[in-house]
């Protein structure tokens, strides 16, 4: 009753007053009676951003790319949890930047939105046409701190030394810079000395320099790794005085004989070692340096990687011959002599396959028996004749093996529901098995309807979440 009578006092005295105007009076009313039916009647729901972030981002975990853009279009703690989520799930996305015109800039993939909506998450850039001061000013407006990677295409660093001191804020926070087709005369005081955080830099192909090349005459404290592709030996680098200088480099990937040899003979202690040839005939020079070095060097880990196909089997068995062999990267033979070459390198851990042809059940099963310690399987090959399942499920039964990535969209697109199914119950069958995760397009794998849980032996995941190898200029 109380109740009631100081609800009816507060009526009349909003309708008795006469000094304002009558559309004041029920604006005010109605938020008299707003406020006290959510007295007696508090509401039950909860607003959207009342949720703390593990629950927005495990939100944005059920959305496409698409949709993660649009929410995060909503305001600026959504913005947040959202390019946190991208920079974390999305690590390979990245914007490359073809050319600046008239203030305009025109992107290589103009259709993603993540380019306009998570500009500021984007960690990868990569530039074609570098435009000194435009691009300066671009990377200011929309990268801020956020940018850990740059790839620069086509640069003369010989004439302005303007490039660096114009993104100077930029490569202070920088990890990782590379340079593909530059002329890399004076690299390092246009861009090396303001790269205060450098972990990685690589240079591919560079162009013919007649000059002295100053960047293997310093100090890198804080680097880690390097790559160095230059098959032509274009320019003259004083490898074997920059790995004295900086010997806390564990991590070198190289291409070309004479820069291999180098590498050789000075790092004699590394974690790992990537050589990457086109032909047998490129591995043939430094053959025995090499077998030489796998024996008698403390470098833990050695990987190979061969861009066309080998000619002979035997050139095979010189390469299963390599001990420290962890990785392998090329072509293989299609008959079972091919396979048991493998069993002399129990020790391989990761085999990518860029081409398989047409082989039979018995080869696969050969092969998989020969690699008991085998830990990553990557498909990059489109001419595979055998299902899904019937390729993988051999795989399946090692017990070490944790990753299989198909890059294949021929064997991607033939995989089902059933197939990952029949994987995990192989897998379920082993004892002290790892989890397998396996890597595909994010479409096939929402095509299956295929439900992931913490029990399940063999783990869907999109390849947008795989980390690409640090050596690698493609993304």
């Amino acid at each position: 009753m109380r109740a009631c009578r100081r609800k009816q006092a507060k009526q009349n005295e909003c309708l008795a007053s006469g000094s304002q105007s009558s559309k004041v009076n029920m604006a005010k009313r109605f938020k008299l009676q707003r406020a006290e039916e959510e007295e007696e009647h508090p509401p039950n729901t909860t607003h959207f951003l009342d949720m703390n972030d593990d629950c927005i981002d495990t939100i944005c975990n059920l959305l496409e790319l698409d949709d993660l853009c649009s929410m995060s279009r909503t305001c600026r703690r959504i913005q947040s949890v959202s390019g946190d989520y991208f920079q974390r799930h999305y690590p390979n996305n990245y914007v490359r930047i073809q050319s600046f015109r008239r203030r305009s800039v025109f992107y290589k993939y103009p259709n993603e939105r993540y380019v306009d909506d998570l500009k500021p998450f984007i960690r990868n850039v990569i530039i074609q046409e570098y435009k000194g001061s435009v691009c300066a000013d671009y990377l200011k407006r929309n990268f801020c701190e956020n940018l850990r990677e740059l790839t620069l295409h086509g640069i003369n660093c010989e004439l302005n030394a303007m490039h660096g001191i114009q993104i100077k804020d930029h490569l202070e926070h920088l990890e990782n810079i590379k340079f593909v087709n530059c002329s890399i005369g004076d690299i390092y005081e246009i861009f090396l000395k303001h790269c205060q955080r450098i972990k990685h830099f690589g240079i591919d192909e560079p162009i013919q320099y007649n000059g002295k090349v100053t960047w293997a005459q310093h100090t890198f404290p804080t680097l880690e790794s390097i790559t160095y592709f230059d098959e032509a030996n274009t320019n003259r680098v004083e490898f074997g005085p920059f790995l004295r200088r900086n010997a806390q480099i564990k991590y070198i990937a190289c291409k070309g004989t004479n820069v291999q040899a180098t590498v050789m003979q000075r790092a004699k202690n590394l974690d790992d070692l990537v050589l990457c040839y086109n032909t047998h005939k490129d591995f043939a020079r430094n053959f025995k340096l090499l077998k030489h070095y796998s024996e008698n060097s403390d470098t833990k880990r050695i990987k190979l990687e061969f861009t066309k196909r080998l000619e002979e089997l035997d050139h095979f068995a010189e390469i299963t011959s390599i001990q420290k062999l962890h990785g392998y990267r090329g072509f293989l033979f299609e008959n079972l002599q091919c396979a048991d070459l493998f069993a002399s390198v129990e020790q391989l851990k990761v085999l990518q396959l860029p081409s398989f042809g047409h082989v039979s059940q018995i080869y696969i099963k050969r092969l998989a028996s020969c690699l008991p310690n085998l830990e990553e399987l990557h498909f990059t090959a489109q001419d595979m004749a055998l299902s899904f399942k019937n390729l993988l499920t051999p795989f399946c039964q090692n017990r070490n093996l944790k990753k299989i990535v198909v890059y294949s969209t021929h064997i991607m697109y033939r995989c089902k529901k059933n197939d990952i199914t029949e994987l995990g119950k192989v897998r379920e069958s082993i004892e002290g098995v790892n989890k397998l995760m396996i890597y595909m397009e994010k479409e096939v794998i929402d095509s299956m309807h295929f439900n992931t849980f913490d029990k399940n032996q063999v783990i869907l995941k999109p390849l947008s979440e795989l980390k690409r190898e640090i050596h690698s200029f493609d993304l």
